[in-house]
């Protein structure tokens, strides 16, 4: 693949209520900004070319708070309907706002143990395999972060909300390799979780 062939997009999935919190995740304090701003720092670090932030509930406020990251915003009216809106909306976007992007690597908001190095494992496999899926493994599983080549676009622009991008990747194993990520997959769904990592017991 030729540099000019290698527009990397990193999707952070930031739609969600939060319900399990009580209170907005996205903004609670971490690493001298907040859950979500890691996210956003650790992509910028990455070495992809384009950062879509996907919005949701309390989106004005999220965005207001995270004004000054330089990342395109896009709001997903549906975020009710789970992660799989919010893919399909990012994807529809940028298919209908972006030139060739030859890969769409999706992250969530509230893995805060995903850095920078574990995305450019990904994007670096991306570029060097032949499979069109590079997935995050885990708990004997593959999921997210990953990465999605082109072909897999049209399916991911129609999810809906039963669906998300795991649906995709257990549907196509034989298409997929992965970078083992272990115990930074963890996410905060919870006050006790995020107490926890704020005490550096995950």
């Amino acid at each position: 693949m030729s540099d000019s062939l290698e527009h990397i997009v990193i999707v952070i999935l930031a739609a969600g209520s939060s319900s399990r919190m009580g209170e907005p995740k996205q903004l609670l304090p971490y690493n001298h900004t907040t859950l979500l701003g890691n996210a956003i720092e650790q992509a910028k670090k990455s070495d992809a070319q384009k950062i879509v932030l996907v919005l949701g509930a309390n989106a004005q406020l999220i965005e207001e708070a995270h004004k000054s990251a330089e990342v395109e915003f896009v709001i997903n009216p549906d975020w009710e309907n789970g992660m799989g809106s919010s893919i399909a909306v990012a994807v529809n976007h940028l298919l209908n706002n972006t030139g060739e992007v030859y890969g769409i690597l999706f992250m969530l908001a509230d893995q805060p143990l995903v850095d920078y190095e574990h995305l450019n494992k990904l994007i670096t496999k991306f570029k060097s395999v032949s499979e069109s899926i590079i997935a995050s493994e885990y708990e004997k599983r593959a999921g997210v972060p990953a990465i999605f080549s082109k072909s897999y676009y049209s399916q991911l622009s129609k999810l809906g909300a039963r669906a998300g991008a795991q649906t995709i990747i257990e549907l196509n194993m034989k298409e997929v390799a992965t970078v083992k990520l272990g115990k930074k997959s963890i996410d905060i769904d919870t006050k006790e979780e995020y107490r926890n990592l704020l005490e550096n017991k995950l």
